[in-house]
């Protein structure tokens, strides 16, 4: 059925280059033109977006530092593995707070609260539910996450912390390693690994100036590839 379909396709567009490569593995005999086209968002801090009158994206938030995870809950979001490695994070910085945003779906938000009692996170832990506004949310944050054990083969959560100016600690799932400029705009970590995950987020937290270089490309990386005009 797949070949017949694609046999009357003119040409085959992926959103990553991992689509891309699943494609090309199952019909790559077809010979069909096929390319990535990667995805693109409306800036919400450029012309129109709901942000722009602040003329850009805020400085990062004095004070307590905020580490943001913005998805649904749901088991391949990793929020679980996020959560341990929070908990290994607040070892080293008392004064972190951990935000989840994101509604409810395959997981509880009362089940994440007795994970993170259960892991001494307590009252660090915040869980914000749908948040009508993602660009604040990600503004009002130090650092963003994205935890996921898989999937992703177009994140656009990261796109947006990204157009939020802020560095992204990331899993290596899916589409995230093109989205994501390894050691420049933030850093890739293996799924399903907290520790990983923990010592990535201890290296941002402790450096000022990493977090807002990381924080700058990242910026600059969404307005040069990730944009809908470009």
């Amino acid at each position: 059925g797949g070949a017949l379909l694609w046999g009357r396709t003119a040409a085959f567009a992926a959103a990553s280059s991992r689509i891309l490569a699943e494609f090309e593995a199952a019909y790559g005999e077809l010979g069909l033109p096929a390319r990535t086209v990667l995805p693109g968002l409306p800036d919400p801090f450029g012309d129109g977006g709901p942000r722009a009158a602040a003329g850009g994206p805020p400085e990062e938030p004095a004070g307590t530092f905020r580490v943001g995870l913005l998805g649904r809950l749901d088991p391949v979001k990793g929020h679980r593995d996020f959560l341990r490695a929070a908990a290994l994070v607040a070892r080293r910085f008392p004064e972190a707070v951990f935000l989840v945003a994101g509604r409810e779906e395959n997981v509880l938000a009362e089940d994440l609260r007795r994970e993170a009692a259960h892991l001494g996170l307590g009252a660090k832990l915040e869980l914000l539910g749908h948040v009508p506004d993602a660009a604040a949310f990600m503004s009002s944050c130090h650092v963003g996450i994205v935890a996921s054990s898989g999937s992703e083969a177009v994140s656009r959560a990261a796109l947006e912390w990204m157009a939020a100016g802020r560095p992204l600690v990331a899993t290596a799932v899916g589409g995230l390693p093109e989205a994501v400029a390894d050691g420049e705009t933030g850093v890739l970590v293996p799924p399903e690994r907290p520790s990983a995950m923990a010592e990535a987020l201890g290296a941002l937290l402790s450096d000022a100036a990493l977090r807002r270089r990381m924080g700058r490309a990242a910026r600059e990386r969404f307005l040069k590839i990730f944009t809908q005009d470009r």
